[in-house]
């Protein structure tokens, strides 16, 4: 059944087509072109940069803004633009009468929620999302990463790994026991749905075990506090102000919508570009000390997002001369930026000496700071490090496939051999 407003659909899709017809566009920029631009997008981002610095995508609904580095920086904390959904003329909405449990908890997400209601919720479950948490469980987090490592064959599929563990990862941050994981994991792929795709109907029916686990859990740690993140995050009280379960359940659905499926992207294309660069391989193997250097140049070399930071204008705007309007949708290119040689020269070379790039700011900035930070940075260098120990010499099968992603470069296999990481260890025992 339906669940969006016929007027909302038929208000975007002549949005759409007018934007189509009657705006600058770009042709070379095609999320779909699977074996073009996603494969290998840089030739695009570097002509953006030079020669199409805003443009209106219209598979997109938005307008791109390809900005150099210095202006990139400005434009994520600038005071017309916000990150909240509700500021998008054309955000879809559900009427109350079809909203169904599922719905309320992703309304209740960080990227929905009206300005004072979000720096409110931040204000309180700041604590919650403290680097210490984070440290209580980084034994853990490697032990699922080993757990996984030890099961691969000499050749695996590199990506199908890192979609399992990243959920494994997070769900032992939230606290979600063994024998619920399953159901977590069902309504966090309809989570997903719903934050990728708001024209799609999810599986409500199986969303439903997972929501009745996390409200156990919840009420659990009210009776029975223990020192960790769910615990801090349900009990915690700003001058007498505290979350309500709806609230609770938003921020979870918010780091399930946005925290597996990053970290498994960015990891993807981290093995990848480590394999392309092998040279810069064999450095961090021997010095692991570069492991955040590596992290970050990956991102910055070769990205796996391909549609940038999302902004909304919160009044009428203009960048290089183009005048957009209150309530549309702008996308800052940070691929692109990443490539400024006025900031990082000789772009296209990955550099692992720069001494600026863990200063580029992959988890957005202002009010809209990635809440999750901590966890995301600690489980990205667990996941290079472990793996790296376990097969500090692996090769690349064959070129990834890619599959269709609104908002990434999603890669469908990364197959990788690691037979001759495992010959050495055979023959050194």
């Amino acid at each position: 059944m339906l669940r969006l407003k016929i007027t909302d659909i038929t208000k975007i899709a002549f949005y759409m087509i007018k934007g189509a017809i009657t705006r600058p566009r770009y042709s070379a920029f095609d999320p779909k072109d699977l074996e073009g631009f996603i494969r290998n997008p840089q030739p695009v981002y570097e002509d953006m940069l030079q020669n199409h610095s805003v443009f209106f995508a219209p598979t997109q609904l938005a307008w791109i803004l390809t900005p150099e580095y210095k202006q990139y920086r400005e434009l994520l904390t600038h005071s017309d633009l916000t990150f909240n959904f509700n500021a998008w003329d054309y955000f879809p909405t559900i009427p109350d009468h079809k909203m169904k449990e599922l719905d309320r908890i992703c309304e209740s997400a960080l990227p929905r929620l009206k300005p004072e209601n979000h720096r409110r919720l931040r204000k309180i479950a700041n604590k919650a999302f403290a680097p210490r948490f984070v440290k209580s469980i980084e034994a853990n987090i490697e032990s699922i990463v080993d757990r996984s490592l030890d099961s691969v064959d000499d050749v695996f599929d590199m990506d199908s790994l890192l979609e399992n563990l990243t959920f494994e990862i997070l769900a032992e941050y939230i606290g979600v026991p063994a024998d619920v994981r399953h159901d977590c994991e069902q309504l966090y792929l309809e989570i997903i749905k719903c934050f990728l795709d708001p024209l799609d109907t999810p599986d409500y029916e199986n969303s439903d075990k997972g929501i009745t686990a996390l409200k156990a859990l919840i009420q659990q740690k009210k009776t029975l506090a223990t020192d960790d993140f769910l615990s801090e995050l349900v009990n915690a009280c700003e001058d007498g102000d505290m979350l309500s379960e709806m609230e609770v359940l938003g921020l979870i659905a918010t780091l399930l919508a946005v925290g597996p499926d990053t970290i498994r992207d960015n990891m993807a294309y981290f093995f990848y570009n480590m394999a392309k660069n092998p040279e810069a391989l064999q450095r961090v193997v021997e010095n692991p000390s570069l492991i955040d250097n590596a992290i970050y140049e990956s991102m910055r070399w070769n990205a796996s997002g391909y549609c940038g930071n999302t902004r909304f204008a919160q009044r009428d705007f203009e960048f290089h001369g183009q005048k957009i309007k209150k309530g549309e949708m702008i996308k800052i290119m940070a691929n692109a930026a990443f490539y400024d040689p006025n900031e990082f020269p000789n772009p296209d070379v990955f550099d692992l000496d720069r001494d600026n790039v863990t200063d580029i700011p992959v988890y957005g900035g202002g009010p809209h700071y990635c809440l999750g930070h901590a966890l995301a940075t600690s489980a990205m260098r667990i996941i290079a490090l472990r793996t790296l120990a376990y097969f500090p010499r692996y090769r690349l099968v064959e070129e990834p496939a890619h599959e269709l992603n609104s908002i990434s470069r999603r890669m469908k296999t990364l197959m990788i051999d690691v037979s001759e990481s495992r010959a050495i260890k055979i023959k050194a025992a």
